[in-house]
């Protein structure tokens, strides 16, 4: 078994020599100044951005096609609402009981045309997806809910 005082010298000139690079990142990112910045501090990044082992790498297949390669909506940067705070994912399509009127209404269609019955399907599906995902948002929203409750 090998203890330290055993060890070869070429291993405390690397330990030395990781040391001093340890030092020149925390200088050079200025780390022992971390600790006084507000924990409330928040930044958004609105693009996407490839970590530099991929750039240097070449390994990245967004490197010539960007996946989101444009502009943020105007006053992006200053909405503050969260994706939950409404009980529905399209509130414009009214209640649970107005879409369950609209279901109805598609339902007791007839068509012999193909193109309309499609349609009326597509919208069918749509609705019960749209149904689906409000579900999701409740169980989110009741267990941000509990979460928040301890």
């Amino acid at each position: 078994m090998t203890t330290i005082d055993q060890l070869d010298i070429r291993i405390y000139i690397q330990y030395a020599k990781r040391s001093a690079q340890v030092e020149q990142i925390q200088r050079d990112f200025r780390l022992n100044e971390a600790t006084s910045v507000p924990a409330q501090t928040q930044l958004v990044d609105l693009y996407p951005k490839l970590t530099e082992l991929e750039l240097l790498l070449g390994v990245s297949p967004f490197l010539r096609k960007p996946w989101a390669h444009f502009h943020a909506p105007e006053h992006f940067d200053v909405q503050r609402w969260s994706p939950f705070a409404f009980g529905q994912v399209a509130p414009l399509l009214g209640s649970q009981e107005v879409q369950t009127k609209i279901r109805e209404k598609l339902k007791k269609l007839t068509s012999e045309n193909k193109k309309n019955k499609k349609r009326r399907k597509a919208i069918l599906d749509c609705l019960d997806e749209v149904e689906d995902l409000n579900d999701l948002i409740g169980f989110i929203v009741g267990r941000m809910g509990q979460f928040l409750q301890g």
